[in-house]
């Protein structure tokens, strides 16, 4: 076959590829790549609390803030009057407050400790939704901890801690829950955790994470590529090790050449780099999203393999012939670039927001930062496709347990206030922007689904505290007291 007849056949072959019809639950490609006018909502009224009093199951677990040198109190609030249910005694956790879900949304953990300030110990809360029972236990944590994850079956809890050391504990939760208890397994790690979770059957431990020079100083940096790591559940010995060579994570000199002698206290000198992070929901796979290049890295850790491709527009037949000899362009760094990544139930798609940082000096000589977002990417998973890239300016995002919604959020300099927007993942269109909220997806105590948030909104101290049911307001009402919601995602 003469290499015309190649190509020709070739092009046969994508032309009835092409021809194929996409599957249902491709997102919808948009008419214009552009976020339609907000959807303005009027402000709810506020619930009255003497409304017919809620029950456990259909209350929201928060943790409410007592004040300094308070510590936060953990209370079941009725979403239909945003009351306390009365009845159950708030839990106190103490302070630096870290949490996680069991898979089947019944039992939640929660590590405090009595000072905020370089944590040491720490006490566990194993918490029954169900009955509001708290069963604890004294740990021996050193530092702050930076991740926390069940495995599938909620018989083990995992834990990341750090300070001088970086440590991984598992502890077994599983019922009846023992007091005196000590960690199972434990080990030390040679770099910071970021993200860590149980793969699908429970056998290994998945994790990310990023070394770091010159700890708790004003030049601490991550100049080495990150690391994903596959442990072994039973004795948290190493199965499989990656470097993620290409990904820039953490602060890092603006000039390469310098390394770590450069001083991050003058302006300039160093950009922050921070990735964007998915587990796939099914399946031993993390994709991360690189902070300064339009490029995905996938890390199967199933397969034991990591693969890298570029993050571009979805191609033509005749592009992806022409595309076989074209060349990269690699864009500079901006003085630090951020991005947040959350991917579908099914794992097809991910859906990634940014915002970069731009440091210039005006013409008196002083330093400002300019913020520019990066926009909504919707990319496919399996090749780094971008099926559409739409102007938002929100910084975060998070996802619907569906998948439907995406919560997109930013903060409103000019109004000092946040916003969130419904982005609706079937028409690739926003339906409604929820103004003065930042809202996160937390849970009932039955599991199902709510949103939350709680905003500082005047000088008195006041909070405004929302819950949200899809895009429908359930309660708003003003405390002085700041409610951290206990976050799914």
């Amino acid at each position: 076959m003469t290499l015309l007849n190649r190509i020709l056949h070739l092009a046969v072959v994508l032309v009835l590829a092409a021809c194929t019809a996409l599957p249902s639950n491709v997102p919808a490609e948009p008419n214009q790549p552009s976020m339609p006018d907000s959807v303005q909502r009027e402000t709810p009224t506020l619930q009255s609390p003497l409304s017919k009093p809620g029950t456990l199951a259909d209350s929201v677990p928060v943790a409410e803030w007592t004040g300094n040198p308070g510590s936060h109190l953990l209370v079941p609030v009725d979403p239909a009057s945003g009351q306390p249910l009365a009845g159950y005694e708030p839990i106190p956790l103490g302070q630096a407050i870290s949490h996680a879900f069991s898979s089947d949304g019944n039992t939640l953990a929660v590590v405090g400790f009595e000072s905020s300030e370089r944590p040491r110990g720490g006490t566990l809360h194993m918490i029954d939704l169900a009955t509001w029972d708290d069963q604890t236990q004294e740990l021996q944590l050193e530092g702050y901890v930076n991740a926390m994850a069940f495995d599938p079956d909620g018989e083990q809890l995992v834990i990341a801690h750090s300070d001088v050391k970086n440590q991984v504990l598992i502890l077994d939760v599983g019922k009846p829950f023992v007091k005196s208890k000590t960690a199972v397994r434990q080990t030390l790690l040679d770099f910071f955790v970021h993200k860590l979770k149980f793969n699908t059957d429970g056998s290994g431990l998945i994790v990310y994470g990023t070394k770091v020079e010159n700890r708790y100083t004003v030049n601490e940096m991550s100049p080495e590529s990150p690391v994903a790591v596959l442990l072994d559940s039973a004795d948290l010995g190493l199965r499989w090790e990656a470097n993620l060579e290409g990904v820039r994570h953490g602060i890092v000199p603006k000039d390469e050449n310098e390394g770590a002698s450069v001083d991050m206290s003058q302006p300039g000198q160093a950009i922050y780099l921070y990735p964007g992070l998915a587990f796939a929901p099914e399946g031993d796979i993390l994709y991360v999203v690189h902070p300064d290049e339009d490029k995905l890295t996938t890390v199967d850790f199933g397969a034991q393999n990591v693969s890298t491709a570029e993050i571009k527009p979805q191609l033509s037949w005749i592009e992806r012939l022409l595309a076989l000899t074209a060349r990269v362009a690699h864009a500079k760094v901006a003085e630090g670039t951020s991005k947040y990544a959350v991917a579908s139930p099914d794992g097809q798609f991910l859906y990634i927001v940014g915002q970069r940082n731009d440091l210039i000096q005006d013409k008196n000589g002083n330093w400002q930062m300019i913020s520019n977002p990066l926009g909504l990417q919707i990319v496919r998973a399996e090749d780094g496709s971008r099926l559409a890239q739409i102007d938002t300016e929100a910084s975060e995002l998070s996802i619907s347990a569906d998948g439907r919604y995406l919560y997109l959020r930013s903060w409103d300099e000019t109004q000092n206030s946040p916003w969130t927007q419904m982005f609706d993942t079937s028409s690739s269109q926003s339906t409604a922007r929820m103004d003065g909220m930042w809202l996160v997806p937390t849970r009932r105590a039955n599991g199902a689904p709510i949103l939350a948030s709680s905003v500082w909104m005047n000088d008195k101290g006041e909070h405004r505290n929302v819950l949200v049911d899809s895009q429908s307001v359930l309660a708003e009402w003003v405390s002085p007291d700041y409610l951290a919601w206990l976050t799914t995602q």
